[in-house]
This record gives structure tokens, sequence and C-alpha cells, in this order.
């Protein structure tokens, strides 16, 4: 994300308002002398016996005689090994005095500010409470205080054979008993849980389901039994439903659904008999056909297909010999070059078992682990010194076995579980610390089962069942529209606990 497309978005200038005005509460306790700042946890002070919270450097660390025990933890101090540990909440999370790596759950990542001693006392940097569990922190200058509210975290869900969705706005996760969950800012009942109210945690949508895509606005889900739902934003014929009418509920769509790809303005799904259907708007004849504008119900498009994803203006399948088929809107070139018309499925590769698109990027995985990328509108804003011939794929990495594309970051999973990312980090998406772009991959994180990288943000589930998400909080949390909340998540972010 530029300059230019902050000063066009208000949401950044209100987190920046809302960090001048943490800072300025700071600079009061340093220079005003103004007294030791005060803690409330949902709407309750804080008593503290012996040391009160301070401020360092300009941030503010809490003993552990306080906050933990308010957030329902054990606070455990090993003087010889300088660590501090938190047990409860189904966590335990270890700190080390001056060291920016801490663990949670055996599972290593970073804080921007380490714990310390402080007068003799061990301390912990309060923005720790929301990087690790997400808990929204801000500055009342007016009565001295930090005002935590928490975020209730949902702990011994069945996380075996979980999968994740998301967009930037909302995130859908389906749990190892086949119960759909969701949360984000649901402005068009995307979140389906029958309201339009944000929602900052996971809430059960419904039960049975195999497959779930989320669009921009609206989200599409198939149950064991392949039939297929959807609900949200409508206006574009997007679910399928035979209307343009917003629906805040899951409905039925059709059935025998093996695999579908909601995009933000149209769908696409595959029946167990291989054919490919597609609705929504047709706008540049995306969905490959012509003579209509909106498409309210399923359009039967082409054969032989097992999968299908989509990006901006292009869609891939993948057919049932392996070949990666593509179309596209015919500026853009990213796959045949300026020589096809709009919309004309041509054959991209051969050997292919696994496929992701996003905005104007494409990525595919061949059977020898090999992942390749097709054309992008600026592919070296991503990887430097890799730049597929418009028109073409270049191979960029071996022993690769899931792969999600992001808005401009890319997010692999190897042979070995080890997860890497590279391209944009503006918004934290890549989960390492900074917010440098990285032009080339780096590794982040072991033991992943699986990753979905979306426009701002990146989710994880690792294989003990634990979810994660880091990045822009839109998606983490739906806090798009609520300023006071909004801010970067650089480290990984705990958002369920599986069993």
């Amino acid at each position: 994300m530029r300059q230019k497309d902050i000063e066009k978005d208000p949401r950044k200038w209100m987190a920046a308002l809302m960090f001048i005005a943490f800072a300025v509460g700071i600079f009061a306790l340093v220079f005003l002398n103004v007294g030791p700042p005060g803690i409330v946890i949902d709407g309750a002070d804080i008593d503290f016996d012996g040391q009160s919270p301070t401020v360092v450097g300009g941030r503010m660390f809490v003993p552990l005689d306080g906050v933990p025990e308010a957030l329902g933890f054990d606070a455990i101090w090993n003087v010889d090994k300088q660590t501090i540990t938190l047990v409860g909440n189904g966590l335990e999370m270890t700190f080390v005095i001056n060291d920016n790596n801490f663990a949670v759950n055996g599972k290593n990542s970073k804080l921007n500010t380490p714990a310390r001693i402080v007068d003799d006392n061990p301390m912990l940097p309060l923005r720790f409470l929301a990087e690790v569990l997400g808990h929204q922190v801000c500055w009342d200058s007016r009565a001295n205080a930090a005002n935590i509210t928490t975020r209730p975290i949902d702990a011994d869900v069945d996380m075996s054979r979980a999968m994740i969705a998301t967009r930037e706005g909302h995130a859908m996760v389906i749990t190892g008993d086949g119960s759909l969950w969701g949360w984000g800012r649901n402005r068009n009942g995307e979140v389906g849980d029958g309201t339009t109210e944000a929602r900052h945690r996971p809430v059960r949508i419904m039960d049975d389901v195999v497959y779930v895509s989320v669009g921009s606005s609206h989200t599409m889900a198939i149950k064991s039994d392949g039939s297929l739902w959807g609900w949200g934003r409508n206006e574009e014929g997007q679910l399928g439903d035979g209307t343009n009418e917003e629906r805040r509920s899951p409905v039925h769509i059709m059935d025998d659904v093996v695999s579908v790809a909601a995009n933000n303005i149209f769908t696409m799904a595959v029946t167990s008999d291989g054919t490919l259907w597609s609705w929504g708007i047709n706008w540049n004849n995306r969905i490959v056909t012509e003579g209509f504008v909106d498409i309210y119900e399923p359009f039967k498009l082409m054969e032989d297909v097992t999968y299908v994803t989509t990006g901006l203006a292009h869609s891939m399948v993948i057919k049932t010999d392996g070949s990666l088929w593509g179309w596209e809107v015919k500026t853009h070139g990213m796959f045949m070059g300026d020589s096809i018309p709009d919309s004309i499925p041509e054959m991209l590769m051969e050997d292919v078992v696994a496929a992701s698109s996003s905005y104007w990027n494409a990525m595919a995985i061949t059977a020898d682990g090999g992942l390749w990328h097709g054309w992008s509108i600026n592919p070296s804003d991503i990887l430097e010194g890799v730049v597929p011939e418009r028109g073409g794929f270049s191979h960029w990495k071996d022993d690769v076995r899931t792969v999600s594309v992001g808005g401009w970051h890319i997010m692999v999973i190897m042979d070995d579980g080890s997860l890497w990312g590279a391209g944009d980090n503006y918004w934290g998406q890549l989960g390492n610390g900074d917010r440098e772009h990285q032009f080339h991959f780096i590794h982040l994180m072991d033991d992943v089962a699986d990753v979905w990288a979306c426009e701002l943000s990146t989710f994880v589930i690792l294989n003990d069942g634990s979810l994660w998400g880091w990045g822009s909080s839109s998606a983490l949390l739906g806090d798009d529209e609520l300023g006071a909340r909004q801010q970067n998540h650089l480290h990984p972010m705990l958002i369920m606990i599986g069993s």
C-alpha cells in the first residue's frame, strides 16, 4: 500500500490519530509527571499491591500481580532462566527478559517490545495483550489510564481437517466436526448469522460443511451432501438464487457441487459430473458468455472440470486430465498475451494439482511440487529477478505443497510443513515482525497445515489445530469501521485453540 493509497483511505488516518493520541498520553506520563498510569480491563480498575505500571522508552509495562490475573492467567517468574510464564485459558505463554522471542503453547513467535526488569521487578509490555490475544488497548489521557477491552478466544475447538477462507473484511473457518464459523464486518450479512452486525470473534453459522469460499461481501459453502449454500451481498446476482436480494442467512443454491469459487461480483462452481457453472455480473465477459449483464442463476460453461479459482480479471480451472485452463479480460494479458480475445479458455499448463488466484496474480503447483507464477500486471512488485514472460508461466520454487495468493503477497507451505512468504508487507501480512517488502521467499514458521492469504492479511492453521492470523485487523477482527481498534498485527495473533 503506497502513500497515495493511504491518502484515499480515511481508516488509515483514523488509525494514525489513535496512535498519536496514545503517544500524547505517554508523553504526558514521562514529561509532565502526572503519576503512574492506571489499567482498566472491561470497565474494572485494576489494583496493584507492589510495583505499579510504568513507562520506559515510550512503552508501557505492567507487573505480574495485576493484569495477568485479571485476564485469567497465573504468572510464574523464573529468576534463574529470566522467564515469565502465563498459564490459563488453554494457553501457556513464555516470555524471556530482554528477548523479543516468546512462545505460545510451544510455538515460537516475536514481540515488538520484550519483557524487561524495572526496579528489580519483572514486567510485561502492555502491547503484547493486543499482539498475542487481539485485545483492544486504548489510552484515556483524561483518566491517565489504559483501557483494555478483552476478546474471548474460542478454546478446545476440534480443528482436525479444518479449512479457512477469507477476504479483506470477513473470514470463515470449517472445524473438524464440519461446523462453519464466521466473523468480520458483516455489512451485507456475509458472515451469515442473520444480522449485519460486525462480529469480532467467530460465531457458529451451520453444520455438515466440507468446503467454503468467500467473496468480498458474500459467502458460498458446500455441505457434506453436495448442496451449495450462499449468503451476503447479491446485488449483482453473485449468490445464484435467481434474485438480486441480499441474504443474511444461508439459502440453498444447487446440488451435487464439489468445488466453488466466490469472486467479488460473480461465483463459479463445479458439480460432481465435472460441469463448470457460473453466475453473477458478466462485465467484460468474465464468465464466458455474451449477451448478458447479470446472470442470477447457474449458467453452464464447460465440462471435465475438477477445480476452479478466480481473480479480479481472470479465472482458472483444473480439468480432469490435470491441464490448467484460463481466461481473462483481454487488456491485462496475464496468461495469453494480447492476441487472444476476452473469455476464450486456453490451456496454460499440464500436470497441475493445485492453483490459486487473487486480483492480478495467478499461481499453480505441478505434480512434481514445482511452483509456477503466471504473468501479472506488475510481477516485479512481488519477487525480484523473477518476471514471467507476458502470456506465460515461470517456475519459482520446488517442493511446494500448498500455495495461497493475497493481493500482492504469496504464502506457500513446503513439503516439510514450513511456511514461507514473499511480496508486499505494508500491513504486516507476512507476519515476520516488520513492514518491509520481501523480494525473496523468507521462512516464517513450521508445522503449518493450511494457509490462506487475502488482500491485506494472512491466516494459518497449525498441525496442533490452532488458528492464527496477522496483518490488517479489518479481516482478523472485522475492525475496518472501528477506528479505535484499527491496527496492524505484525506478528501472529491467536484466534482459535484446537483441541
